[in-house]
């Protein structure tokens, strides 16, 4: 996976995120707070890996 597929993933996640996020939370079920969790720890996850391929990429110039 490369680093453009990342980003493009993270933004689509964040997309997702933000229409969760409108929601008020007295209105959210259960399982979109659940996904509301689960998406800031997949988008967590995505930018660690991106951070280190940019590392790596700049390690080897």
């Amino acid at each position: 996976i490369d680093d453009i597929q990342l980003c493009k993933d993270i933004m689509d996640l964040k997309q997702e995120l933000q229409n969760l996020v409108a929601i008020p939370e007295k209105e959210k079920t259960k399982p979109q707070k659940q996904r509301e969790e689960e998406l800031i720890q997949k988008i967590q996850k995505l930018v660690q890996k991106r951070d280190f391929l940019v590392d790596d990429a700049e390690v080897e110039r």
